[in-house]
């Protein structure tokens, strides 16, 4: 045994009859995939502890509320230079995902003057609003009121015009939000045309853009467009099947498991 999976099924039935040759597992792969429909990035919100309340940022964009807020407290996102325009279809949402909360919590939504305000809210009293027609949104703010109580609150806020519950923001795989990949039956030694070994590493991707393997094989710049590519090739064997699985964003184009 050259590795170890979960979540996968080995059915053997009795042969007993028959020669044992050995058996190889191909493995799987799997990569989390997001619909892309949350428009508010919160991982952009300010990590801080203000009257009494600290606010913690996850990796996924869930966000854990702790303390006794002794005045209104307001956690922004304030490096932001995404924008929302809206359509007026826009539901803003406060998803509760663990913890317990006692007051009340607001999602603030404002244009660049600070103004036009709507806006969410969970505790004492609930409901959901929508973002105006026309009006371009770039403030977005969590507003924790006085008294409220937050026992490692976790929050997941969502701005869409098609779901409610909690995604998180941009769709996957993407050059913002790439999610990795996770693979199973990589051991070339046991048969090297089922091999399941990822040979893409993002780490190896030029950190600048605009740079292309020419038909020399070099690397170059190329201007226009945010092109990059890897710094170097990934070598191949004959007899052997490579494919490109997952989805590629070009533009508006959506290519799906192209095999090279």
């Amino acid at each position: 045994m050259c590795g170890q999976a979960s979540g996968e099924s080995i059915v053997l039935k009795d042969s007993s009859n028959m020669p044992f040759k050995g058996f190889a597992l191909r493995g799987n792969y799997k990569q989390e995939v997001r619909e892309g429909y949350n428009l508010l990035d919160t991982t952009e919100f300010e990590e801080a502890t203000s009257n009494g309340v600290s606010l913690t940022v996850n990796e996924d964009g869930t966000l854990i509320l702790n303390g006794t807020a002794t005045a209104d407290t307001t956690f922004r996102i304030l490096k932001t230079e995404k924008s929302i325009t809206a359509t007026g279809n826009e539901n803003i949402v406060i998803n509760k995902l663990n913890g317990t909360l006692e007051g009340t919590i607001r999602l603030i939504c404002q244009d660049n003057d600070y103004g036009n305000i709507v806006y969410s809210q969970i505790g004492t009293s609930e409901f959901t609003d929508k973002l105006t027609a026309d009006i371009t949104y770039n403030i977005f703010s969590l507003q924790v009121y006085n008294g409220a109580v937050c026992n490692n609150l976790k929050l997941g806020l969502v701005i869409s015009s098609s779901k409610t519950a909690y995604e998180q923001y941009g769709a996957t795989p993407s050059v913002e939000i790439p999610s990795p990949i996770s693979a199973v039956g990589d051991d070339e030694s046991i048969n090297e045309t089922v091999c399941n070994k990822n040979y893409f590493d993002k780490n190896s991707v030029f950190t600048t853009s605009n740079r292309q393997f020419d038909t020399s094989g070099e690397i170059t710049e190329k201007g226009g467009g945010e092109w990059k590519c890897l710094e170097s090739y990934i070598p191949v064997k004959g007899l052997c099947n490579y494919s490109l699985s997952g989805d590629i964003m070009l533009g508006s184009w959506v290519l799906r498991n192209l095999v090279l």
